[in-house]
């Protein structure tokens, strides 16, 4: 297996983020999902079958919670699974990097989350949720050592923004 990358020219977003960087991302991801898939790529299974295992980390948390799980995720833990089930679309998820950022005005205001309902919304945090929790679990793999915090974090960011989103639970 092999990633290859080209160097592009330009700079990183700022952090914290830019409204205006991030717009134009957005933008960008909008017309992206306008543009057909090529008949070369038909073959290509969708997203859904691709991330579905994934998604499901909630029953496996279930029967083997990680240590020092978050008591709101095992209290929740069937409204959670029932969440993730067909949460599988796109999502802005910068919290992890700028808890500050008001991510909810972005999802509101820019066309590409148009389609996007608040349950869609949550389906989809709640199955991220599940991947990352589950995932930072398990052993790292061989040469990355610091990709199950890295995980670890995302999750937590997740909950904590799905909480927020699910305050009557």
């Amino acid at each position: 297996m092999a990633l290859i990358l080209s160097d592009v020219e330009g700079r990183r977003p700022h952090l914290p983020w830019r409204t205006a960087e991030l717009t134009s991302v957005l933008d960008t991801l909008l017309e992206l999902s306008r543009t057909p898939v090529p008949p070369a790529l038909g073959h290509l299974p969708p997203l859904e079958h691709e991330l579905a295992d994934a998604f499901e980390g909630w029953k496996r948390i279930g029967s083997d919670p990680p240590e020092g799980c978050d008591p709101w995720i095992l209290t929740n833990l069937e409204a959670l699974g029932q969440l993730a089930e067909g949460g599988l679309t796109a999502l802005l998820n910068v919290r992890v990097y700028d808890p500050g950022f008001d991510v909810e005005s972005v999802l509101r205001s820019h066309q590409v989350f148009a389609p996007a309902t608040a349950d869609g919304i949550n389906r989809v945090l709640s199955g991220l949720g599940a991947y990352f929790t589950d995932a930072g679990r398990q052993p790292p793999p061989p040469g990355l050592p610091t990709i199950r915090s890295f995980q670890r974090r995302q999750g937590e960011a997740v909950i904590l923004w799905l909480r927020q989103r699910l305050s009557h639970f």
